[in-house]
């Protein structure tokens, strides 16, 4: 883990690694050798960081440790596929995220909208 000039230990997780940010202790996820986002985590929350970015919630187990890991004191920053800000709480719902770590361990939900540019 490392310390940025803030003085804050940032950490991330991600899968595949896509800027080498050098203030942050980076680390890739590989499935075929056991290691995947849940494993990442745990190992991650060991070195106690106080803020993990993870690459992207992608099924129920890394959601519930993201949760658990915000519920532990940790700012987590991760991605999440969702039309919008009420679209991602639904969705986090619907994979069997129980609704007090909703309430509990979600800070903010940023949202973007791509708008189409007309060329000229």
């Amino acid at each position: 883990v490392r310390q940025s000039q803030g003085s804050r230990s940032l950490a991330s997780l991600e899968d595949p690694i896509e800027v080498v940010v050098p203030t942050v202790a980076q680390s890739q996820v590989n499935p075929a050798a056991g290691f995947d986002m849940v494993l990442g985590l745990r190992s991650l929350l060991r070195q106690d960081p106080e803020v993990i970015m993870v690459g992207e919630i992608r099924d129920r187990e890394t959601a519930e440790t993201v949760f658990q890991a915000s519920l532990s004191g940790h700012l987590v920053v991760t991605t999440f596929h969702a039309g919008s800000a009420t679209e991602a709480v639904s969705r986090l719902s619907d994979m069997g995220i129980e609704p007090y770590l909703l309430r509990s361990g979600l800070l903010a939900i940023l949202s973007q909208r791509l708008l189409r540019r007309l060329c000229s």
